[in-house]
């Protein structure tokens, strides 16, 4: 449009031939299973439209909406079993639509830089089998995500920077009950799942430090850093457990959560 704004659009069609699943039950081990004769390859169209603008010589933003239809998407058929050899024995097949804005702002030079990212995005996905045919919210659909990271070279020899994430928690499906089938003696305990993917973990956010050192040595470039993730030990929730113990007991709930403060040290060496 102008020296310093454009405007760009593109439409991007994309196969692929190995469907990613999400195991409510475990929601560390989502897998990937290479597509088969008996379902189809996974499809998506992705539409987009982005404006570039260089604000002046310090600053660049840049904003970009999609919109992203999905077929032949896959969730598991509820209590399944894993080893059966055709894939549409395992999975029910559906569609789902990714759409958002992205905003992306930066400093690309001087002895302060860094940038500023906003992500607002929605992802749903329909099965005429689940959740009575009505639209759900993806594991991965984190309405808001906010990163920001800067570094301020304070010489020629030190750098200190800084690195802070914030995104929406991650759905889930919350269990409402517990039941048992088969014969008295030898009975298998079974979840009754509630609305799909209708709960939420807390928000996830973090704070990160860096500290770099740069110096000349022994004919060589050296470079010493110390790095401390998440500095304000926030344990952020990686996954819940609801255990069933007896009937009209309610579960004991428990969080699974990630790393808290940890530094780390780093030596490099370039000849």
């Amino acid at each position: 449009i102008t020296e310093d704004c454009s405007l760009i659009s593109s439409l991007r069609i994309y196969t692929q031939y190995a469907a990613f699943v999400v195991n409510d039950m475990a929601s560390f081990a989502d897998l990937w299973y290479p597509v088969d004769e008996t379902i189809d390859a996974l499809k998506s169209q992705h539409y987009i439209l982005a404006a570039d603008y260089s604000i002046n010589q310090n600053y660049n933003l840049q904003i970009e909406f999609y919109h992203k239809p999905m077929q032949n998407i896959v969730e598991f058929k509820p209590r399944q079993d894993t080893n059966r050899e055709k894939l549409n024995e395992i999975f029910y097949i559906g569609s789902g639509l990714s759409r958002g804005l992205e905003m992306f702002l930066q400093k690309p030079y001087g002895k302060m830089n860094g940038w500023l990212g906003y992500t607002w995005s929605k992802i749903d996905r329909k099965f005429d089998q689940l959740n009575k045919g009505i639209p759900f919210s993806a594991k991965w659909d984190f309405t808001h995500d906010l990163s920001a990271y800067f570094s301020y070279k304070i010489n020629k020899e030190w750098t200190f920077g800084s690195t802070f994430v914030y995104r929406t928690g991650q759905t889930f499906t919350m269990p409402t009950g517990q039941y048992q089938l088969g014969p008295p003696h030898f009975p298998v305990d079974y979840i009754r799942a509630g609305t799909k993917n209708s709960g939420r973990l807390e928000p996830y956010h973090r704070l990160d430090f860096l500290l770099d050192r740069n110096f000349q040595k022994f004919g060589g470039d050296w470079k010493i850093s110390l790095n401390i993730y998440n500095i304000y030990n926030h344990r952020n929730v990686w996954f819940r457990n609801y255990q069933f113990t007896a009937p009209g007991i309610p579960p004991a709930i428990s969080d699974i959560r990630l790393l808290p403060i940890l530094p780390t040290f780093e030596v490099s060496f370039k000849s």
